[in-house]
């Protein structure tokens, strides 16, 4: 099987949203790149937050509140 991402966020996403390096390209210079400007308050840090929270909302299906009906439903029987 072939898919163009390994990362879930990535795979969910059907686009690259988060560096993948992986084998050879898991070194300490290419990691440091792609996290640093991560871990700062800058442009790419809030645009990856911002893509998450669609990610998120975007594959929510309310699990807290189908278990909480369908123990109700049971607790109705």
């Amino acid at each position: 099987m072939k898919t163009p991402y390994v990362s879930l966020p990535n795979l969910l996403a059907g686009r690259e949203i988060v560096t993948e390096l992986l084998q050879h390209d898991c070194v300490p210079d290419k990691l440091a790149a792609a996290l640093l400007p991560l871990l700062e308050e800058s442009p790419q840090a809030e645009q990856l937050k911002q893509t998450f929270l669609e990610l998120h909302q975007s594959i929510r299906c309310g699990a807290d509140e189908q278990a909480a009906q369908a123990v109700l439903e049971l607790a109705n029987k």
